[in-house]
Formats: structure tokens, sequence, C-alpha cells
């Protein structure tokens, strides 16, 4: 079949001295030629808030609560990819963040996410994630990072898996326009010992980006109980040819 896909949104936001608001709203149509008893003026539906707060010049609070429901749980499964056929799938997620700087060259980040998937037929599962990060610039083109994560994976029929990661990051900018990002440590789960990785290079162009990365992770399959361990590498471009269009493609 020849599938067409159409997005429709709306997108607000807020600005003031101290505090930023955004909210956006989305949903997709999808088209079947041939197979037209799976059209759906509903296949996909995206809300989502979004807030910062200065609260002092040292510190800020943010977070994020966002919903999906799609009738592809692959576009949920941003982690693994992973296809899993056609069917219902919701997602709620919500994640509170804190920044504090301590001195120029030194800052400190916490945050919180809590991640609800369903899927008709399938496995629901929580997650609860929480990290801790030090950060520190020790030249102009040098910056350096400690983090802990823990992780807290729930599925139905008491399923669950503890995860903690300690990791040691690096960021290096080799040109003005090009970053280099590294992070890596063990990774602790129930008894099992794995890594934790990311990497990643941004190239800035005169009028969009590029950029390359990889990451090793543990997360979960929406509709499936457990945890999966998973090697996932993404690729992005973005240009402005005209002040007020950008393109850009991912994969």
């Amino acid at each position: 079949d020849f599938i067409s896909r159409f997005n429709l949104g709306i997108l607000g936001s807020y600005q003031s001295r101290s505090l930023t608001l955004r909210s956006g709203f989305a949903f997709d149509a999808e088209v079947f030629p041939d197979h037209p008893e799976l059209d759906n003026a509903q296949a996909r539906r995206d809300a989502s808030l979004e807030y910062q707060y200065l609260a002092t010049p040292v510190l800020t609070l943010s977070g994020r609560g966002a919903f999906s429901e799609t009738q592809r749980p692959k576009e949920l499964n941003i982690e693994t990819g992973l296809e899993g056929g056609r069917g219902r799938a919701r997602q709620f997620s919500f994640s509170p963040s804190i920044a504090y700087r301590f001195d120029p060259l030194t800052g400190g980040t916490g945050d919180y996410a809590f991640t609800r998937n369903e899927r008709t037929g399938g496995v629901s599962t929580h997650t609860h994630t929480a990290n801790l990060s030090l950060n520190r610039r020790f030249t102009p083109q040098d910056r350096g990072n400690l983090g802990y994560s823990y992780g807290l994976f729930l599925s139905e029929g008491n399923n669950s898996t503890t995860s903690h990661a300690f990791t040691l990051g690096w960021v290096r900018e080799l040109s003005p326009i090009t970053e280099i990002t590294l992070q890596a440590g063990p990774r602790f789960s129930d008894g099992t010992k794995d890594a934790q990785v990311s990497a990643a290079i941004t190239q800035r162009l005169a009028r969009g980006s590029l950029s390359f990365a990889y990451r090793r992770s543990l997360t979960t399959v929406v509709g499936q109980a457990g945890t999966a361990t998973t090697d996932s590498v993404s690729a992005s471009a973005s240009y402005e040819p005209l002040r007020l269009l950008q393109v850009s493609a991912a994969i």
C-alpha cells in the first residue's frame, strides 16, 4: 500500500524575565488507498506542557509533561525502535528537573522522570528514573561531568528491575563549530553488570547543523514485560534555506 500521513498541530508559548511556558497539541491522520478499512483521522495524538522558572540567578527549575496515543507502538519505542505490529498504545510522562550554579565554572543538575506505557492486549509498564550530575569547565574548550543514574522498571505481574549507573563524561569543543561528547561507566542491574555509554558529535553550519550519536542503555518495550538493553545509532540534519523555512531529516 501507499500510506499517507497528515499532521495538524498548534503550539503556544509565554515568556517573561523569569518564567517560560510552552504547550502544544497535534494529531495525525492516515490514509490507505488499497486498505481503506485502516483509514484513521486520529492515528496519533500528542499533547505536551513545558515550563522553566529562573528562581534565582543560579537556580533554575524546569519540567515537562506529555501524553501520546498512537496506532504504531514503534513510535513510542524510541530507544529500541521495535515494530511490534499495529495496535493502540499510550504513553504518559512527567519529568521535573533542577539546575544549580555553584560558581562560574561549576554546576549541578538533578532530574526525575516517570513514564507509563500501555498497549491494548499487552503489558503495562511504569518507569521511574533519577539522575544526578556535577559539571565542571576545566578549560575554554573542555568540560567534564560526574553522573549517577537510578532506574526502577515495573511491569504487570510483579516484574521489576532496578539499575544503578555511574558515569564519567567529557565534552570537547574541537572548533568553534564542532563539539564532541563522550560519557561512559558501569551499570549494575539486579546482579548483572553492563556498560552505560553515550557519544555524540555535532557540527554547526551557517544555516543549520549536523549531528551523529550512539547510545547504549537499559529501557522498556511498549506492551512487553521486563527490560531490554539497547544499542542505538542516530543521525540528524537541519537547514534553513530561508529565514522562515527550516528543513530537517533524521534516521
